[in-house]
C-alpha cells in the first residue's frame, strides 16, 4: 500500500480528479464488486473508492507534474511543433 492514486470516473464530482495516498485494501471474499481502496486524500478527507475508481500515480508522472506546476506551467502551448506549425508546405 502506501501508494499515490488519483480518483476519477465516480459519482461524486466533487472527488474526480483529487489525488491521495492508498492507505489499505477491503476485500470481501467472492465479491468483487465490493472490494475497495481506502484513499487519505491530500487535503486529509478519507474515502472508500472502487478498484475502477482508483488511478496509481507513477513516480515519472508526479515528478513531471510537480515540475510543470513549479515552472508555472511553462512549455504549454508552444507554436511550431508538429506538423501544422511547420509551415512552408502547401
Amino acid at each position: 500500500m502506501d501508494q499515490r492514486v488519483e480518483i476519477h470516473s465516480t459519482s461524486r464530482a466533487d472527488i474526480n480528479g483529487k489525488r491521495g495516498v492508498a492507505t489499505d485494501f477491503l476485500y470481501i471474499r467472492g465479491d468483487k464488486a465490493k472490494w475497495r481502496y481506502t484513499v487519505q486524500l491530500d487535503s486529509g478527507e478519507a474515502f472508500k473508492v472502487k478498484r475502477s475508481n482508483v488511478r496509481a500515480l507513477d513516480k515519472t508522472t508526479q515528478a513531471t507534474k510537480k515540475k510543470a506546476k513549479e515552472d508555472g506551467g511553462a512549455g504549454k502551448g508552444k507554436k511550431g511543433k508538429g506538423k501544422k506549425g511547420r509551415g512552408g508546405r502547401k
